[in-house]
């Protein structure tokens, strides 16, 4: 029953970007195998829009539907692809980006520089993998229509001069570094003014340096899984455009206070950090529509998350929470809320109030009873407890109100 409800709050809710670590993996490694997966995944299944979904999902599939038109969507229009997981009406949900749309063809990528410098101007996709690389040659800069560079395994002395050189390919869009050795990290970057995206995974990335923040149509940050990375820079808030966060494996232990001034904000994924607390500032983020804060050690939400309108998904689950702040009941746009493994000893009253609920998982936490009130939830169709303190009579009563809510008891 516990595996059926995963499942369907995976395949339903898209959180298919979400980390969960167990007792058998370091939390590194979780988030390594899952970023690699679902790589994989976007381009074994690219094209493909059969998705097998069960009664159960299509009853709640249904049920999302039906509260799809009243939910608000962004102020603005996103300039990201985003994956529509078999929705033939092709609407996306803001929960898990496609940066690999934006090379729809991973077969056109050249894989080394002779390769590619051999017709220059045809080059689109440059993808360099264990070159032993030290630094870019100069004949780089012939690639004048190359959009997308990515580095796997490089250890790069200096990258100072390799940005000079990046800084004149004015089609260059996306930029990744995926298990490099970058020990430092020049200011030059700032002078890669069209990057949209720009990655480091498992780059022993230590930190960022300001000038980052004058990249001004920068769309997309990812920073998985370096676990030395500990602070985003102070003014991350000049990135105006940023609609995507990534910083899922880092040492990270809050946000700037400026992160507030990123209202094009859709999607953060902070999963298996450091966290201890958000900065109230976090409440400004109007177009926020999904957040994996799960596994760090967050004791208590700022008063302003219940401004966060437009909030789709929030993956909370274990962390240090004991209660939510009164006004996280005005969260109407929330959809599927997790707060498993945190340190609830009273069912958590403000989700009573949230209008277009789906699921909510409040299993290992410490509570005794489910209040009466949740057969009164117009579109809560599941909840997924395991206190054993839980007197069958109160599920019994429950069931009775509301036979159509299921309530899993792990």
């Amino acid at each position: 029953m516990k595996n059926i409800l995963i499942l369907i709050f995976v395949a339903l809710f898209l959180l298919q970007g979400c980390y969960i670590p167990n007792s058998n993996n370091s939390e590194s490694q979780l988030v390594d195998k899952n970023y690699e997966e679902n790589i994989n995944e976007e381009r074994e299944n690219k094209g493909s829009t059969k998705v097998k979904i069960s009664s159960t999902e299509k009853t709640i599939q249904e049920k999302y539907n039906s509260i799809q038109d009243r939910l608000i969507l962004p102020s603005f229009k996103s300039q990201l692809s985003w994956h529509t997981d078999g929705d033939k009406t092709g609407r996306h949900h803001y929960m898990k980006p496609s940066s690999y749309d934006m090379m729809p063809n991973e077969n056109i990528a050249h894989k080394s520089i002779e390769e590619a410098l051999k017709n220059p101007l045809e080059v689109v996709y440059l993808f360099l993998s264990n070159q032993k690389m030290r630094k870019l040659p100069k004949e780089i800069v012939q690639l004048q229509n190359v959009e997308r560079i990515e580095f796997m395994e490089e250890s790069f002395q200096d990258l100072s001069n390799d940005f000079e050189l990046l800084a004149q390919l004015p089609k260059l869009k996306y930029l990744g570094f995926n298990g490099c050795d970058l020990r430092s990290f020049p200011s030059t970057i700032s002078k890669l003014r069209n990057l949209e995206v720009l990655t480091f995974h498992r780059s022993n990335l230590p930190s960022l340096p300001n000038e980052i923040c004058n990249l001004e149509n920068l769309l997309d940050l990812y920073l998985y899984n370096n676990r030395t990375f500990s602070k985003l820079p102070d003014s991350i808030g000049k990135l105006k455009n940023l609609e995507v966060l990534g910083v899922a494996g880092t040492s990270l232990k809050t946000f700037p206070e400026s992160i507030g001034d990123c209202d094009r904000l859709l999607h953060i994924t902070a999963n298996a950090c450091k966290l201890e607390k958000l900065p109230n500032s976090f409440g400004n983020l109007k177009n926020l529509f999904f957040i994996n804060f799960g596994y760090n050690k967050i004791k208590e939400l700022p008063e302003t998350f219940g401004n966060l309108k437009r909030l789709r998904i929030a993956w909370l689950g274990h962390n240090k929470l004991k209660s939510l702040p009164e006004n996280f009941s005005k969260l109407d746009n929330l959809i599927t809320c997790s707060l498993t493994g945190n340190k609830f000893t009273e069912f958590p009253m403000q989700l009573l109030e949230l209008k277009n609920l789906l699921g909510i998982t409040l299993n290992e936490n410490q509570f005794n009873y489910i209040p009466l009130e949740v057969a009164e939830m117009k579109y809560v169709d599941q909840i997924l407890f395991d206190s054993v303190d839980i007197r069958q009579s109160n599920l019994d009563s429950i069931a009775v109100l509301n036979p159509n809510i299921r309530l899993w008891k792990q």
